[in-house]
């Protein structure tokens, strides 16, 4: 027998809790790991989406010693219609003293074997070149940006106040001299107010729109307060149209300072595909990100009517940024 024999898989009991954030801590720095930790109720042990109402963790351990971890959560998704499972791998951890041995594949493999209809990960780089050695590298995807106060950016990038002072007066000028990107301000019939909770008009443009996208997370408002109210270490702002007593859209926006105070539009759904809609939540959103402080809005993904829709209302790539990668595998009978 071999020291990799005496390595055992098992599943995730809520006892194993304290050994898992033992190896987080031992794995991770302490402001990522205390993250994770604070995330963990929210995302595994509580996660109304668990299927069998436990949480979906695989560890390998040797003796009583926790040597790795492999968790994901899981989603409904409506597929050209069609409701389906999806799972989404979040993480993958193995302790510094057994890397080399493969362990990580150990895990994948046995998750491949029982996994959801639907799989999808996003990737860095170091976890991108792993997969693609396996063939299994996702689809590169850059984020999009708009400034907000270059000033604060270029003091930010190089730490030169004098250098984004004369920066800003650069791009001030040049504004000046191209026409001014159209607002719109409004939308006839339709009113903007802000959302601290989520409630039935929410299923209903759910119900209105899935079918406009051949595939989506089902956005309820079970799902919504999940992902927006229930999570510990986050907290968002939702803007929404509506027409009448109906919902028309929502945009959901976040701030934070581990980019040097970024905004970031998070999530968006408007009926019909409507441009309008879309930039009508996107004038406010951007607007209250800047009222908040942020320097500057993030968009890391959109399909692409609102990618375009995006680069008019002055976002762009932002290619100094580290590239990601999303993987999605499909397993439909």
């Amino acid at each position: 027998m071999t020291a990799d024999d005496e390595i055992k898989l098992v599943r995730y009991q809520r006892s194993d809790r304290e050994r898992v954030f033992a190896l987080l801590r031992e794995v991770f720095p302490a402001p990522y790991s205390e993250r994770l930790i604070c995330q963990w109720d929210w995302k595994y042990d509580a996660n109304p989406f668990n299927r069998d109402g436990e949480p979906d963790i695989e560890l390998l351990t040797k003796g009583e010693q926790l040597v790795a971890m492999y968790g994901r959560i899981f989603f409904p998704v409506v597929v050209e219609g069609e409701q389906h499972w999806a799972h989404h791998a979040c993480d993958l951890v193995v302790h510094p003293h057994y890397r080399g041995r493969n362990l990580s594949a150990r895990l994948r493999g046995h998750r491949d074997r029982v996994c959801s209809e639907l799989h999808f990960s996003w990737q860095n780089e170091a976890s991108y070149r792993v997969s693609s050695r396996e063939g299994r590298g996702g689809v590169p995807f850059v984020s999009l940006f708009r400034p907000l106060d270059v000033a604060r950016l270029v003091q930010q990038f190089l730490g030169d106040r004098r250098l984004g002072r004369m920066a800003s007066r650069v791009i001030d000028s040049a504004r000046r001299l191209v026409p001014r990107i159209r607002r719109h301000r409004t939308v006839p019939g339709v009113s903007l107010e802000r959302i601290r909770s989520f409630d039935e008009r929410f299923d209903r443009l759910w119900q209105r729109t899935c079918r406009d996208y051949p595939v989506m997370i089902v956005r309820d408002r079970r799902y919504l307060d999940w992902r927006f109210r229930q999570r510990p270490d986050a907290g968002y702002n939702v803007v929404a149209a509506s027409r009448s007593s109906e919902l028309a859209g929502y945009m959901v926006t976040r701030s934070g300072s581990e980019s040097g105070h970024w905004g970031y539009l998070v999530d968006f759904l408007v009926e019909e595909r409507s441009p309008r809609l879309f930039a009508l939540l996107l004038d406010e959103a951007v607007e209250s990100l800047r009222r908040e402080g942020a320097a500057g809005v993030s968009c890391r993904i959109a399909v692409p009517p609102y990618r375009r829709l995006l680069y008019r209302h002055g976002f762009a790539p932002l290619l100094a940024a580290p590239r990601g990668y999303l993987r999605a595998t499909v397993r439909l009978a």
